[in-house]
C-alpha cells in the first residue's frame, strides 16, 4: 500500500501568492519546478519558491534577470521545455 504524501504549501517569494509543490512519487521527492533555489543553484535561494506566473514572467519578459540567475545550461533547457508545455496548456 502506497502512503499518500501531502503536497507542500509555500508562498512565491516575488508575488507572495500560494504555491502548491507536488510530491513526485517516482522520484520520491517534491517537485523542483517551483523551487527557485534548484533553478539558480544559489545557497541564498535554497528555500525560496516561485509561482508558475512569476516563473513564466521571468522567462518571457525579464530575460536578462532570468539568464543572470539560471546559469546551468541543462536547467535552461528544462525551463524551455517546461515553458513550451505551459504554453500548450493555456
Amino acid at each position: 500500500m502506497v502512503k499518500r504524501i501531502k503536497n507542500l504549501e509555500n508562498h512565491c517569494y516575488k508575488c507572495k501568492k500560494k504555491v502548491l509543490v507536488k510530491y513526485v512519487y517516482p522520484k520520491r521527492k517534491y517537485s523542483d519546478k517551483n523551487n527557485w533555489g534548484w533553478w539558480t543553484e544559489k545557497e541564498e535561494n535554497k528555500n525560496k519558491y516561485i509561482c508558475d506566473n512569476c516563473l513564466s514572467n521571468l522567462f518571457h519578459k525579464k530575460k536578462s534577470e532570468y539568464l543572470e540567475n539560471v546559469n546551468n545550461n541543462t536547467k535552461r533547457a528544462t525551463m524551455r521545455n517546461y515553458m513550451c508545455k505551459l504554453r500548450e496548456i493555456h
